[in-house]
Parts: C-alpha cells; structure tokens; sequence
C-alpha cells in the first residue's frame, strides 16, 4: 500500500517536471536580436538527424490480490426407500380324493371305503335246438290291364324376369375450414440463477410482482407450429341410387296348348306267389354261469396348495442429505438449512511487465539552404556536409537578478516552435511518460483494492445481505489505506 502511495507521488512529480522543461519560459525569456553584418557566417554545415532507443515504460510488476470465492449452499433432503412395502397374500388350496386299492405316496387314507365290481356275473343258459317253418316270401300278383286317360296341356309360357333400371348419383365430400393460429413460444430468464423457461403465454409469470420469483421476459420467441388452414371432412362423397324403372316380369310363349294320352295305370302281369322255409329259433348251445368278479378300494385325500402364503412386508428407507447450490433432481426437498462454502481460497497474483522502447529522434540535425538560393530563398534540400551561408540569430537571455547579462548571452540554434533545445525536449518526453504511467499503474491498484473493475470476482448470489457486506469490506479496506 505504502509502495502503490509513493508510486502515485512520484508519478505526479515526473509529469509536472515534463511539462516543465518543455515549457519555453522555463529557460528564462529568449529575446531573438539580429547580428551585426560583420558577425555573420557564411557557411552552414548539415547534421543528420540522430536516433535512438527512448524507453516509454520501465519493467514493473503488478501484484493484485484476489479475494475468497464463496458459494452459498442449502441442504437437500430426500427419502431413499431400501425395501419397498409388500402386501401379504393368503394361503390358496383345495382338497382332492381318489380311491385306489393300492396306498398312495403323499396321500392320507379316511377310512371309507367301497366294493367295485370288474366283471359283473352272467347266468348259465341251457342248450336250445334249432326249430324252421314255412313262410310266404312273395304273394305274388294278379293281372291288371293298363288305364289311360286324355290329358289337355295349357299353352307354355316362360317368365323373363327384368331387373329394376337404376341411375348413379354421385355427392361429392363435404368439408370444413378450421383456422389454426400459430403457437408461439416466449422466453423467460431468472435473475439470480440465469436459468430459462419457454412459455406459450406471453404474460407468464413475468411482471415483477412479488410472484415472479425473479421471471423476467427476455423478448425472445420461437414459432412451434405456424398458422395454418385445416379443411375437416364433414361428410364423405357418397352415391345414390336413383330409380328409373322398376323391375317388371314378361310373360313369353314356349309351346301351345295341346291334348295328349297318359297313361294313368300301367296294370300289371300275373306273378305266382314264392314261399321259402326260414329258421325261427336257432340252435344255441348251453353256456355255463360266469360269476361276479371285482375288488375292495379305499378312499385317500390331500390338500393341493395353489398359492402360498407370503407375510406382508413393511417398507424400508433411510433419509439422505445433500448440500447443494441447486436441486440435486427429482424427490429432493430443500430443509431451509444453508451453509457458506468456499470454493476458492484467496491467493495474490502477480503480473510481470517488461520496460517498453520506443525509436525517437534525438537530434534533428542541421538542416541547410540550398545553395544560391539568395537571402530570401532558405528552405529544405541540403544534405550533411554541405557547407552553404546561412544567417544566425544571437539569442539574448534575460539573467536573472545578480548575474552577468553578457556573459549569458551565446548563439545557440533554436527549434523552429518552443524554443528548446533537443537535449531538453528528449529529457521532457521521458519524464511524461514515467509519470502518465506510474499513475496509470496508482489507479488500477486502487480499483482492484476497493473490489471495481475488470479483476473483480464473482462474490456469490447478487442478495441485500451480500452487497451490504460488499459495501462494508470495501469501506474498510479504504480506511486501511487512509492510515497506511
């Protein structure tokens, strides 16, 4: 602090010495007097002019110090379930029965039980013999002379059926223009988080109430859909049948009337009757009797599970925290609990600056008339070492009080504008520039002390309580440099 103070001072005094020295009136006040004939000269020598390396800035270096970064964080809660609930389920069974003659594995005997006959008994029959008789096979038939009879035919007529005639009316489709606006999005912007949120609604959320939350419209917009024409089918093309002429049977002649002879009754020839002896009874031999065969089952049952039983089972979650300057995600609730976290710590960087050069003119040289251009021809156009006459001016020095005016008196050559030597001139650009830049160098270590400018760090979210806390570091750090 004490070296930027000093840097400030000395700066102030480089310039002011500057101006000083390239101020005419410095040097006392010249008084221009022309030289007597006999002092004239009659040759002009010219001089190059001379270069060389100025410095403009000397190598510095530049210490800025920058200050804690610090986030501001809330605590995050959420429930994280480890088993989740289960209803139980009751038990599902039945009972089956089967009766068997043999145990059955897995099956529990109830103690009925019951006879199954296998072959039921069949009786013995004694032996029968064969018995026949004679029986009529065909009667027969007495004879029958045939019957005609005249039959009148009615003329013959075929029916031609002819199909109704019909005519196709086509109705062309019905439809109806629905107009569609175009949907159009508007973007919203938060203060403090920058976060965005696109809204159909022009007007949402964004009015700067006590509402808002922060929402402000940022005036850009997007087109989701453009306008446009939808023509909806109100009723299909459909064809209608139209009747022309209805359909009508023709009554058209296939054959005459006519009268022919039928015959009704063909009769019938004389057939004697036919007689056949037949078996009645058929010899069965004699079939012994079969007894009743079976066996003793019992009845067994067991149960026959469907579905098993499964407890019910009740559900398991822990609680998880979480800090964070924003939503984790999905099921995170904020507690209201916040805490100050630092995310950098303070460190002082220092920026190292080399001196800066600059090729100036030291000494513009002579510059003489050319030669035989007479008393009034002077001007450019000589080169060095042209020896060509040329008048000097003797410049009178007002001394000041108590010293010897003529022997301050000597002939020097002026600069055609201030009066200055080169020497002099060289020696006040120097200093002017030293000066402009240690003050330069005063004013941005000042502003990156009180915290302004382009080296100031993000100090968090812009809040009442942060800026007055801003305010306050700043005013002490002013007061370190009052007593420093």
């Amino acid at each position: 602090m004490v070296a930027v103070r000093a840097s400030g001072v000395l700066g102030a005094v480089a310039l002011g010495a500057g101006m000083l020295i390239a101020t005419p009136a410095s040097a006392g006040t010249f008084t221009g007097t022309a030289a007597a004939p006999g002092a004239a000269a009659t040759q002009c020598i010219g001089v190059a002019p001379t270069y060389a390396d100025v410095l403009v800035r000397a190598a510095r270096t530049e210490t800025i110090e920058h200050p804690a970064t610090w986030v501001t964080e809330a605590r995050w809660t959420r429930w994280v379930v480890d088993q989740p609930y289960r209803a139980g389920v009751p038990e599902i069974s039945h009972v089956e029965r089967e009766w068997s003659s043999e145990p059955l594995e897995g099956w529990t005997e109830t103690g009925e039980s019951r006879y199954v006959v296998t072959q039921p008994a069949v009786p013995g029959t004694p032996e029968v013999q064969e018995q026949t008789e004679e029986r009529l096979v065909d009667p027969g038939q007495p004879y029958v002379p045939p019957t005609y009879e005249q039959v009148h035919h009615d003329a013959v007529y075929r029916t031609v059926h002819h199909e109704a005639v019909w005519s196709t009316l086509n109705h062309p489709a019905v439809y109806e223009t629905i107009h569609h606006p175009a949907v159009v999005e508007y973007e919203f912007r938060q203060n403090p988080t920058g976060r965005t949120y696109w809204s159909t609604d022009p007007e949402w959320n964004a009015q700067g109430n006590e509402n808002s939350q922060g929402w402000t419209a940022t005036g850009a917009s997007r087109v989701l859909e453009a306008e446009r024409d939808e023509q909806v089918l109100v009723e299909e093309a459909w064809d209608e049948q139209v009747l022309v002429k209805e359909a009508w049977d023709e009554q058209v002649l296939v054959k005459e009337a006519w009268v022919e002879d039928v015959l009704v009754e063909p009769g019938q020839e004389f057939v004697a009757p036919t007689y056949e002896w037949v078996v009645v009874v058929p010899y069965q031999p004699a079939v012994p009797a079969v007894p009743e065969q079976g066996h003793t089952v019992r009845e067994y049952v067991r149960v026959v599970v469907t579905q098993e039983a499964e407890p019910e089972v009740e559900e398991v979650g822990h609680l998880e925290e979480r800090w964070a300057a924003t939503s984790p995600g999905e099921g995170w609730e904020d507690t209201g609990a916040t805490r100050q976290v630092q995310v950098e710590a303070a460190w002082t960087e220092e920026v190292h600056h080399p001196a800066e050069y600059e090729n100036r003119m030291i000494d513009p040289g002579v510059t003489c008339a050319a030669p035989g251009a007479g008393a009034g021809g002077g001007g450019a156009g000589g080169r060095a070492g042209t020896a060509v006459p040329v008048r000097l001016v003797a410049a009178g020095v007002d001394a000041p009080a108590g010293t010897n005016a003529a022997a301050s008196k000597a002939t020097v050559a002026t600069l055609p504008t201030t009066g200055a030597t080169t020497g002099l001139l060289a020696a006040a650009v120097v200093a002017g520039a030293a000066g402009a830049a240690l003050l330069a160098v005063r004013s941005l270590a000042g502003r990156i002390a009180d915290g302004v400018g382009r080296h100031r760090l993000d100090r968090g979210r812009d809040t009442a309580a942060g800026r007055e806390r801003a305010r306050r570091d700043a005013a002490r750090r002013r007061a370190h440099r009052r007593t420093a």
